[in-house]
C-alpha cells in the first residue's frame, strides 16, 4: 500500500528521519520502505488489518513514536428528511451483521475531483476518475 507522508503528517507529528521511522515500524512488525521522500510503501501482514488505511498507519506511527494522534472535528449538515423515504435496509441475520448503517447524499454533480484529492490518489497509486469514485477511493 502506498501512502503519501504529507497525508500521515495530518494525523501525527513525524519528527524522525526516514531511516528511523523504517526501523521503529519494522520493530512493530510493519514492513515499510520509502518510494521517495514523500511516499511510503507498506506491506501489511494478515494479522495487521488495523493498518490497512492512512489513519491506521498514522495510529501505528503514533504508537511507535510515542506521539499523540491528531483528530479532526467533522461537521455534517443534516437534512430533516427521513432516510426511509429514500432507502430501506433489512438485516436478515443479526449474528452475521449486528449493525448496518446507510447515509444518503443528494444534489451531487459528477465532476472532476479537486486537484489535491487527485494528487493524493495518484500518490497512493490510484487513478482519479471523478468526484464520486474518487470520494469512495479516498475514504477506503
Amino acid at each position: 500500500m502506498r501512502i503519501p507522508v504529507d497525508w500521515l503528517k495530518e494525523f501525527v507529528e513525524i519528527d524522525v528521519t526516514h531511516q528511523e521511522l523504517v526501523e521503529k515500524l519494522s520493530l512493530s512488525g510493519t514492513e515499510i520502505s520509502f518510494v521517495d521522500p514523500n511516499i511510503i510503501e507498506v506491506e501489511i501482514l494478515p494479522n495487521r488489518g488495523d493498518c490497512l488505511s492512512v489513519i491506521g498507519m498514522a495510529r501505528e506511527i503514533s504508537a511507535v513514536l510515542n506521539k499523540p494522534i491528531k483528530t479532526k472535528k467533522i461537521q455534517i449538515d443534516e437534512s430533516t428528511k427521513s432516510i426511509l423515504s429514500f432507502a430501506k435496509v433489512e438485516v436478515e441475520n443479526y449474528d452475521l451483521c449486528p449493525r448496518y448503517m446507510a447515509r444518503i447524499i443528494d444534489n451531487i454533480r459528477v465532476v472532476p475531483s479537486p486537484e489535491y484529492i487527485q494528487k493524493r490518489l495518484l500518490d497512493a497509486g490510484m487513478r482519479p476518475i471523478n468526484n464520486i469514485v474518487d470520494a469512495t477511493n479516498y475514504c477506503m
